[in-house]
């Protein structure tokens, strides 16, 4: 399966909403196989995690920010952390999430 996140850097009012979202692709087929909800992902990176997760992040400017749990095999969102500032770049090592935003980094620990 390949996971592709497609965003632009601008407002989401500009695209009516429909921006920042992940697909899953089967690449046997080139079938979509699910697109998560908008708003989910425009942070320059996104992390496969254990558990059959995906974390992305979301922010901009005066928009609500926030790391989401993505369930792999469906794209729905599992659960969402508000952060202070956007997520720029989210690595993995092992089970800990580092989240780089405009302002500070993070750690998480999904469990």
């Amino acid at each position: 399966v390949l996971y592709v996140s497609t965003s632009h850097s601008t407002y989401a009012s500009s695209s009516k909403g429909r921006n920042a979202a992940i697909t899953a692709i089967e690449l046997r087929t080139a079938r979509v196989l699910w697109r998560s909800p908008s708003l989910v992902a425009n942070a320059g990176t996104f992390v496969l995690a254990p558990g059959n997760r995906l974390v992305s992040g979301y922010g901009f400017t005066k928009e609500p920010d926030f790391v989401f749990v993505l369930d792999r095999a469906t794209g729905r969102v599992l659960d969402r952390l508000p952060v202070r500032d956007g997520p720029e770049r989210i690595t993995r090592r092992g089970t800990e999430i580092r989240v780089e935003t405009y302002t500070r980094s993070l750690v998480l620990r999904l469990g």
